[in-house]
């Protein structure tokens, strides 16, 4: 018996095999939504955000807004969490392990409104 698989089947074939798996010791941190939408630039953002993370080992762990901390967890290897969260910019939310960042994901501020800009109608040099 005589397999016919064409070239475009062995590099899907090949692609697949050579994914690498997902390492069993990294640290995943997931949260969402990652984007908050305000009136207009520079309004505060006030949202509740679902936060996962999980870590291969139970240790204690504490999630920062940028510098600020937010909560800590104590002898926990994973979480799934609801946070009320306020925010005027794009900031980066990171858990940390005794002051070594493990992971770091951002959420970011849009505007839902354009900044208008006021178009001229006319050229200066226009006589009329």
């Amino acid at each position: 018996m005589r397999f016919k698989l064409g070239v475009k089947r062995w590099l899907l074939i090949a692609g697949i095999l050579s994914q690498p798996l997902v390492n069993a010791q990294e640290v995943v941190l997931n949260i969402s939504p990652t984007i908050c939408i305000v009136n207009k630039m520079g309004e505060p953002c006030t949202m509740t955000v679902n936060v996962n993370w999980q870590t291969p080992n139970a240790g204690n762990y504490c999630l920062y807004q940028d510098a600020e901390q937010l909560t800590c967890w104590q002898n926990t290897a994973s979480i799934a969490t609801r946070l009320n969260i306020h925010l005027q910019q794009n900031m980066m939310f990171s858990l940390r392990d005794q002051e070594t960042i493990l992971a770091q994901k951002q959420i970011r501020v849009n505007a839902s409104a354009p900044r208008k800009f006021r178009r001229k109608l006319r050229a200066q040099w226009s006589v009329f």
